[in-house]
C-alpha cells in the first residue's frame, strides 16, 4: 500500500502502541479479550486499552479494504496491507471463530541492533558475533534462518551495516522490511520485491550466465541479501552460492527440512 494511502487511515485506539518505538508487534483476537504487544524491552505481554473492540478492528480492516480496492468479507477473508514500516493482516470473523483477528507488525527503517546489546542479551557471544562479521567483511555466504518473530530480518539488517560502503547491495525480499536503501540513502543500493517473474529471470540468468540481469547484477562484485518464506525462492537464491556471489539468505526454520544447504 502507498505510504500516502496509507495515511488515510485512522487507527484511532491503536494509535499509541503504533507510536511506541519498542513495540514491534501487535496481535488482536477473541473479541479484544486478547490484545498482547511483542516488545524489546519486555518480551511479549498482554496489554488492555478500553475501547478495543471487534467494531474498532472491523472499521480498521474496512478502511484498509477501501483505499486498497479490495473486499474483506466471507468470500475474501484475508486481507494483507502494507505501507514502508508497517504490516497489517486481519482474519474475517467467518474464519476466526472467536471474531476478527488482527496482527500489526512494525517495521521502522532502522537497526535495532548493536554488539553491546547482541551480547548483553545473549544473543551472540562475543567469538561468534566478531567471526560473523569477518564472514561479511571476507565475502562469506550467510544463512540465518529461525522461526517467525524470533528476529532473523533485524539480524541481517544488522550484519549488512557491517558491509564496506563502497559495495553494491541487492535486497529481495517477498515482504519489503529491510529498507537499507533508506537507511542509507547515499549508498548503492538496490531494492527488489520478489514475483514469479523477478525470480524467473534471476534464476535464467544465473543458469547461462546471459543477459541484462547478469550483465547489470550477477556479474558485478555485490551482495545479495534474501528474505523470503517461499519455499521456490529458496531453491532459486541457492543458485547464487554456486557462481560464489556474496549471499545473506533468510529462511524460516520450517522449510529447513525441504531445502539441501
Amino acid at each position: 500500500m502507498d505510504n500516502v494511502v496509507f495515511s488515510q487511515i485512522d487507527f484511532g485506539l491503536f494509535m499509541p502502541l503504533l507510536e511506541n518505538d519498542d513495540i514491534t508487534d501487535i496481535s488482536y483476537s477473541n473479541g479484544g479479550k486478547q490484545l498482547w504487544v511483542k516488545t524489546l524491552s519486555k518480551g511479549v505481554y498482554p496489554v488492555h486499552i478500553d475501547g478495543i473492540n471487534n467494531e474498532v478492528v472491523e472499521k480498521l480492516a474496512f478502511q484498509c479494504s477501501n483505499v486498497m480496492g479490495k473486499t474483506f468479507n466471507m468470500a475474501h477473508p484475508l486481507l494483507d496491507a502494507e505501507s514502508a514500516e508497517l504490516r497489517l493482516n486481519f482474519v474475517h470473523e467467518s474464519i476466526a471463530t472467536n471474531g476478527i483477528a488482527l496482527l500489526i507488525r512494525k517495521t521502522p527503517a532502522m537497526i535495532r541492533l548493536n554488539k553491546d546489546k547482541l551480547v548483553k542479551e545473549d544473543y551472540v557471544s562475543v567469538k561468534l558475533h566478531d567471526f560473523l562479521i569477518t564472514c561479511v567483511t571476507g565475502h562469506c555466504n550467510i544463512l540465518v534462518s529461525g522461526e517467525t518473530g524470533s528476529g532473523k530480518t533485524e539480524f541481517i539488517k544488522y550484519l549488512a551495516s557491517k558491509i564496506k560502503e563502497d559495495e553494491k547491495i541487492i535486497t529481495i525480499e517477498d515482504t519489503l522490511e529491510l529498507h537499507l536503501d533508506k537507511i542509507y540513502p547515499d549508498r548503492d543500493i538496490v531494492a527488489m520485491k520478489t514475483n514469479n517473474i523477478l525470480m524467473f529471470l534471476l534464476l535464467v540468468c544465473v543458469k547461462t550466465q546471459d543477459g541484462f540481469y547478469y550483465q547489470r547484477f550477477v556479474q558485478q562484485k555485490l551482495f545479495l541479501l534474501f528474505v523470503t518464506q517461499f519455499l521456490q525462492d529458496i531453491i532459486s537464491c541457492q543458485q547464487y552460492t554456486q557462481i560464489k556471489h556474496q549471499v545473506f539468505q533468510c529462511v524460516y526454520t520450517h522449510f529447513l527440512n525441504l531445502v539441501k544447504i
